[in-house]
């Protein structure tokens, strides 16, 4: 038996004894029962899946949102995280190349399908080069925060470069 998770990390199962005839203490399914709550201990770092509009991209729309998708179910609050002076987006970031300043925008998390927009707050600049990064403050429901490569020490975000049209 495989006990289904709930969105908070637990699951509750019931346990109910039986002799070897399968007959449950005193005849019922309910005497003797005992129900449970487990914890799940998730270890495992998500990952973006997808992301556009993909890496290297060129004759994006002026107006496009970046939207990412992830492997698993994200806390919502740690992908949506603003700075609170500038109320610009902290996790997940757009810049113009050659500039460190991000660009003001909306993030939004989508639960169901477990997909991020960040949509700026004026049209992107035609011709102009942008990276898109969704950075470790990213986290699931479990509090691990994003590895885009497992492979390399430390958790890495997730980068992309695109050009929006001339």
């Amino acid at each position: 038996y495989t006990p289904r998770v709930n969105a908070n990390g637990t699951a509750n199962v019931q346990v109910v004894a039986r002799d070897s005839g399968g007959t449950a203490n005193g005849g019922d399914n309910t005497s003797d029962a005992q129900s449970f709550t487990i914890t799940v201990i998730d270890g495992t770092a998500p990952t973006v899946r997808t992301i556009t509009p993909t890496d290297g991209s060129t004759g994006v729309s002026p107006t496009a949102n970046v939207r990412a998708t992830f492997s698993e179910a994200m806390n919502e609050a740690s992908v949506e995280a603003t700075d609170p002076t500038t109320g610009k987006p902290t996790t997940f970031t757009l810049r113009r190349a050659g500039t460190s300043t991000t660009v003001a925008a909306i993030v939004t998390y989508n639960a169901t399908t477990r997909t991020a927009t960040l949509n700026p707050g004026a049209n992107l600049r035609l011709g102009a080069t942008y990276i898109a990064t969704v950075r470790t403050g990213a986290k699931d429901l479990a509090g691990n925060a994003l590895d885009q490569n497992p492979n390399t020490a430390g958790n890495q975000p997730k980068t992309l470069r695109f050009t929006v049209r001339t």
